[in-house]
């Protein structure tokens, strides 16, 4: 493996901004708008977007059993109203992960997402739509979104300004968390070494699958003991990555194969290009400097073009690889 390259590709594209380490890409059958308060403000479906989530290692890596994703999640862990005992320990599992998060991290839309799954409302408010999801109800995914209240109230001064303003809250919304990855990464004690840096690190029980595309069930690396490696891989030679390094190569493959063209056009789409425009929007939104606001712009235009150059890369090792052998 080109480790190497990968890993300067993964700085080259800006990977981490796309899919942060500790975070893994979904594609949400609903979306929800919340403020600040914990409040809700409207909601729509999603059929084609795909939208980025904090996840722990075993959430990311889940088929079944109880492990909840920090804030994004599907109904059976968001919602208490379900009879099923497996769904109330997976809510009860939710809400104490993320309730220990935010007594730590002042991250506002955890916050924000527990005050309202607190008060029990989040089906209730969206039952038209969960009715026109094909999914047995307890599997449909939910991601969030926050606006704050001040922005609300500037925009209600027309209400097709205010269907707008939430309308592009919930289309252009991912949810990248650093505040989450910069927390999560400090629970990770080194248990190894690392088999790529030889470096102490967390070497995590499991790695993710989903790298070529969504329902890839291939893996890049294999975890677990080294007598399941062995059973697993048939005998032949594994290797133990750190979990940092290894969500870097991971997320970076999966930019470069899937995510990263998806990613760049909805960006683009719901920015209508970038454009001077959606300079001015940023700033508004996010305050951003005039420094900060160049480099984003240079970020999603550089990401864009990056990804089929990196495509071509991958081709041309493939074809040497073909002739080595």
């Amino acid at each position: 493996m080109y480790w190497k390259e990968i890993l300067q590709v993964y700085e080259d594209m800006g990977v981490e901004d796309i899919i942060p380490i500790a975070h893994t890409r979904v594609k949400p059958n609903i979306k929800v708008l919340l403020d600040e308060s914990g409040n809700f403000v409207g909601a729509m479906l999603n059929e084609q977007d795909r939208f980025t989530i904090p996840c722990t290692i075993e959430s990311e890596s889940r088929t079944s059993g109880c492990s909840p994703h920090p804030i994004h999640d599907n109904m059976q862990y968001l919602c208490s109203e379900y009879d099923d005992p497996k769904c109330k320990e997976k809510h009860e599992s939710y809400m104490k992960q993320l309730g220990e998060y935010i007594e730590e991290v002042d991250d506002e839309l955890a916050k924000s997402v527990y005050r309202f799954l607190e008060k029990g409302l989040l089906r209730d408010c969206i039952k038209d739509l969960l009715k026109k999801v094909n999914l047995p109800e307890e599997k449909v995914m939910v991601c969030f979104t926050m606006v704050s209240r001040e922005a609300l109230t500037r925009v209600s001064e027309s209400e097709e300004k205010y269907k707008a303003y939430c309308l592009h809250a919930l289309q252009a919304g991912d949810g990248q968390d650093f505040q989450w990855r910069d927390y999560y990464l400090k629970t990770l004690a080194p248990n190894g070494v690392c088999s790529i840096t030889g470096k102490p690190d967390f070497i995590p029980p499991t790695y993710p699958k989903g790298i070529r595309n969504s329902r890839d069930s291939a893996k890049l690396f294999v975890g677990g003991a080294p007598q399941k490696q062995k059973e697993n891989l048939n005998s032949m030679p594994g290797i133990n990555p750190g979990y940092v390094i290894s969500q870097k190569i991971i997320h970076t493959l999966q930019c470069m194969d899937y995510e990263g063209a998806q990613w760049a056009y909805q960006v683009i789409r719901e920015n209508k290009g970038v454009t001077n425009e959606v300079v001015s929007k940023i700033e508004n939104e996010r305050e951003m400097i005039e420094k900060e606001k160049k480099r984003f712009e240079k970020k999603i235009v550089k990401s864009f073009n990056k990804i089929t150059q990196n495509k071509e890369w991958m081709a041309k090792k493939n074809e040497e690889n073909c002739d080595d052998n």
